[in-house]
């Protein structure tokens, strides 16, 4: 590995790639902003201010057409990625986004704190999942209430259904917002439901999986590793989670693992790319591992964490807070 190019920028809240783009949400002075940034030049090509404060409890989503960027005011603006103009608007009322807005090809979907008062307070304990349409920006289904904790972590997977992390259970609902099942779990889940063919997961960042069978969500089993310090990555039925010691291997069939050592203090999401898992540290290092050969590579970039990385256009990309770098690999 080696660093290909590297740009200073300002202050990097979010970005996703997509179409051969990379879509970065900034801040400068007040304003926050979208800029198109093109990999090929290695340069911004476009600038877009938006107007309005980001939720930060809640990140984008971007489909064909538009990015959906979700704000601190209980709306979510759909942003064209061609003209940066404001083609719609979703206004889920009262209701606060508590977690990372989902997508379908036809709905955007989000978990809401319910905000109610009880005459001298106003507390946000009840969620509910609201599913809303793209084209004519209404609500289309509303679930029934979750108890939860302002301020606990809550989780949104969409797949064939919508599964919930929330306050120890685990919530299946369908896409018209009704619930289907309810699982207690023994801990808090510390990221979104892992949904893979054949298995639902929920991990901690304790260290403790509770894994339930798709076809048959009664069959569940429980796993206790070590702790993890970045959010875990599934490739087919296997599960790689990154701890204080290196990385974690587990299948998730047999609940077998194998433990490979690293010396790094990862902490962001991690990407597979050309047979490799690559993610960053808080020193300011790119890791590399190699799934075959099981063996790990180290790139210094910088003296930051870095965040997630991504792929775009076959090119492996990533950033710190306000630098985004190209390796080459």
């Amino acid at each position: 590995m080696k660093i290909k190019r590297s740009i200073e920028l300002p202050d990097i809240l979010n970005y996703t790639a997509d179409m051969g783009v990379v879509y970065l949400l900034t801040h400068t002075g007040k304003s926050t902003v979208l800029s198109v940034f093109d990999p090929l030049s290695f340069a911004i090509i476009d600038d877009f201010y938006l107007g309005f404060d980001l939720n930060y409890f809640s990140t984008p989503c971007v489909d064909e057409d538009c990015i959906y960027v979700p704000t601190n005011e209980s709306q979510i603006f759909a942003i064209d990625k061609f003209s940066g103009d404001r083609v719609l608007w979703i206004d889920i009322g009262s209701m606060i986004l508590s977690a990372d807005i989902q997508q379908d090809k036809d709905s955007i979907y989000t978990l809401c704190g319910v905000p109610l008062s009880d005459g001298l307070k106003i507390t946000t304990d009840t969620f509910c999942v609201s599913a809303n349409d793209k084209k004519s920006r209404k609500k289309k289904y509303q679930s029934s209430s979750m108890m939860g904790k302002a301020g606990d972590v809550s989780f949104l997977t969409v797949e064939d259904k919508i599964w919930v992390s929330i306050n120890k259970h685990l919530v299946v609902f369908d896409k018209n917002c009704q619930k289907k099942e309810e699982f207690r779990l023994r801990h808090n889940p510390s990221f979104h439901p892992i949904v893979t063919e054949n298995f639902v997961i929920c991990a901690s960042n304790q260290g403790h999986l509770e894994i339930f069978e798709r076809q048959n969500t009664k069959n569940h089993r429980r796993i206790s590793v070590q702790q993890n310090s970045s959010p875990p990555i599934c490739i087919g039925d296997v599960l790689y989670w990154f701890t204080k010691e290196g990385l974690l291997k587990i299948d998730i069939s047999t609940l077998s693992v194998d433990a490979f050592k690293i010396d790094s203090s990862v902490q962001s999401d991690a990407v597979v790319f050309q047979g490799n898992i690559y993610t960053g540290d808080k020193e300011g290092n790119v890791i590399e591992f190699n799934i075959e050969n099981q063996s790990w590579n180290c790139l210094k970039v910088g003296k930051e964490l870095l965040r997630k990385p991504i792929i775009v256009d076959q090119r492996l990309m990533i950033s710190s807070r306000n630098r985004l770098y190209e390796i080459e690999v």
